[in-house]
């Protein structure tokens, strides 16, 4: 291919330029030559299967991870929820507002022993400790007749200790006794 040196225009080779009405000699030459990328950039942008795939794994591996560590967040006024089949339930000083009940939800995923101990330090104090099972929780708040898993009485103090089956219960620390102050009292329960 040749370029006239005149106007510009493309023309076959050997020809002369019809637009100028130039004669070959003032017609130059141009020789295209292709780009040739040296062999280190041919291979950067070769991926194979095993890469791809490797990949694939790991970023599907990445979001499995996120979902099962995501967060959830919790509505205020939300009873505290124990999922674990062994630890500390409740330790330490609690209050329990007057004629109120204080609970601790508790799901199991297979048979466990709930201990525990709580105390008033006087005999003018009492509290009722109740350990039940969803169903029997709703009864309870609602005023109805229900079984419960065990229950201590109005006590100053008592110990508990019952092994439960796979399911959601919940610790009941209550003070619904009519004119009933606040109280304060000392308690440690577990799973075990």
């Amino acid at each position: 291919m040749a370029i006239c040196s005149e106007c510009g225009k493309a023309l076959a080779m050997d020809t002369s330029c019809e637009n100028c009405r130039t004669d070959g000699p003032s017609v130059k030459q141009i020789v295209f030559k292709p780009t040739i990328f040296p062999p280190k950039y041919k291979q950067s942008f070769n991926w194979t299967w095993p890469h791809i795939l490797s990949v694939v794994l790991f970023l599907l591996i990445g979001i499995h991870f996120y979902r099962v560590n995501a967060v959830t967040s919790t509505a205020a006024g939300d009873t505290s929820v124990f999922k674990s089949t062994n630890g500390t339930i409740v330790d330490g000083q609690i209050v329990v507002a007057a004629e109120d009940y204080l609970s601790f939800k508790m799901d199991f995923n297979r048979r466990v022993t709930v201990k525990g101990w709580f105390a008033t330090g006087t005999s003018n104090k009492r509290i009722e400790c109740l350990l039940l099972n969803k169903n029997a929780f709703e009864l309870w708040k609602n005023g109805k007749e229900f079984n419960s898993v065990a229950r201590t009485g109005f006590l100053p103090s008592g110990k508990m200790e019952h092994v439960v089956e796979p399911n959601t219960y919940f610790l009941i620390f209550s003070n619904q006794k009519p004119g009933e102050p606040e109280k304060a009292f000392e308690t440690f329960f577990e799973i075990k």
